[in-house]
């Protein structure tokens, strides 16, 4: 904390006169005087010309004046600073969540590290492109999803956690069920994917893998979310490609191996720089080590 007698000498400058910043302080013009003498003394320099009717800052002073203001400034937005991740801390994080994968594999892990450091955590669902908006918005502390779009924004921190095992996934009584097929015959058939309303950038990076791959997909539907890519799958309206980790077997569709793509998916978790709650980092670095074991 700053010292009294600085304060004082603050207020003298700004009210103009000894008499007003005793009255600010509920002091004696008396008191005022004193702790200025003090402060004059301890830096062994005039801060005031006395000489005038009003006290009138010296060079040394002016100087004095404009820095400690400024040192105030900085003071009080620490303060501010501190207490914001006081408040965090109590308030916990704000976690989002954009599919299976993570409601299989990083919210028990999350729920288990919760008890471990007694701190509080809320889920919210949303696609990969509302994640980033959320974040950059500060209505997320973390968010988990493809890096795809997280990659593309340079105000966010992100790690690749795990990388997905890309397959393609028909409906079961399709004649490609269970058999190994070429990347030319999948493309050929009506292809289901996820729409730009899941994630901008996923679906530039699932567009391009098909271009490094040298084929044009037949896609006949696009859909807004993984499970209505899964039930039009199994329906028969057409194949999908999508992550072996997202399928489960009530999703009553087959799996097909891919054999020389480019097409990838790096599971990921992502936070905004200006984010400067605590809790963050070390959260991220427990499920970084638990996933390697996945």
């Amino acid at each position: 904390m700053f010292h009294q007698s600085i304060y004082m000498f603050l207020s003298v400058v700004e009210q103009g006169s000894f008499s007003k910043a005793a009255k600010l302080h509920y002091v004696s013009q008396s008191a005022i005087s004193q702790q200025i003498v003090k402060l004059e003394k301890n830096l062994g320099v005039t801060l005031f010309d006395r000489s005038t009717y009003r006290p009138t800052l010296t060079s040394a002073g002016q100087y004095y004046y404009m820095e400690m203001k400024q040192l105030l400034s900085q003071y009080r937005e620490i303060e501010n600073n501190t207490r914001a991740i006081e408040q965090k801390n109590k308030e916990g994080l704000v976690i989002g969540i954009t599919g299976t994968f993570e409601r299989k594999y990083i919210v028990p892990l999350i729920k288990t590290y919760r008890k471990e450091h007694n701190i509080h955590v809320s889920f919210h669902t949303c696609n990969f492109g509302e994640a980033v908006t959320l974040l950059e918005n500060e209505q997320l502390d973390i968010a988990f999803g493809i890096e795809n779009d997280f990659k593309r924004h340079t105000d966010l921190i992100y790690q690749a956690l795990y990388a997905h095992k890309v397959c393609a996934i028909c409906s079961m009584n399709h004649p490609f069920a269970n058999q190994n097929v070429t990347m030319k015959e999948l493309l050929q058939e009506n292809m289901i994917a996820l729409s730009k309303n899941v994630g901008n950038g996923y679906f530039e990076d699932f567009m391009e893998s098909f271009r490094l791959d040298g084929y044009r997909p037949n896609i006949v539907k696009a859909v807004d979310s993984q499970e209505d890519l899964l039930l039009s799958v199994s329906m028969g309206e057409g194949i999908a490609f999508t992550s072996k980790e997202m399928i489960e077997p009530e999703d009553d569709v087959a799996i097909i191996e891919l054999q020389q793509t480019h097409h990838h998916a790096n599971f990921a978790v992502a936070y905004t720089k200006k984010n400067t709650n605590p809790q963050i980092e070390p959260l991220i670095a427990y499920i970084a080590e638990k996933m390697k074991k996945l």
